[in-house]
């Protein structure tokens, strides 16, 4: 059985695609969590297994990374919003409380190139 030109064109069209998608997956790779809270701003590695407590302005907070995902295991203020929101893991998640003024956020490797998400009036 041979190949035909649609075949090859088959082909050549995946390899095409392999090779795209490795190049937009490298793009939204990340390493690093940014902590900011009221005193002070934490950059950690997301690679390395970590438990942490982190001074509010209310309260403690715990945070907890673990294989390349953070979440905040305990908290001090009142709704628990975020231990509720779990772990992140993706580019572009973050985790928020608003009463101790800590946000948790996931930092790309290579700069972000300023795209505009949504433009109002």
């Amino acid at each position: 059985m041979r190949l035909k030109i649609g075949d090859y064109a088959v082909i050549f069209f995946f390899i095409l695609a392999i090779i795209f998608s490795f190049n937009i997956f490298k793009d939204i790779s990340f390493n690093t969590v940014e902590i900011s809270t009221p005193y002070k701003k934490l950059f950690l590695p997301l690679n390395k297994n970590n438990i942490m407590r982190i001074k509010g302005k209310i309260g403690l907070l715990t945070i907890e990374i673990k294989k390349g995902r953070v979440r905040v295991v305990k908290s001090s203020c009142a709704n628990k919003i975020c231990v509720k929101t779990g772990w992140i893991s993706r580019n572009g998640e973050y985790i928020a409380c608003v009463p101790n003024q800590v946000l948790i956020k996931l930092v790309s490797k290579k700069k972000n190139k300023e795209k505009v998400d949504f433009i109002t009036k």
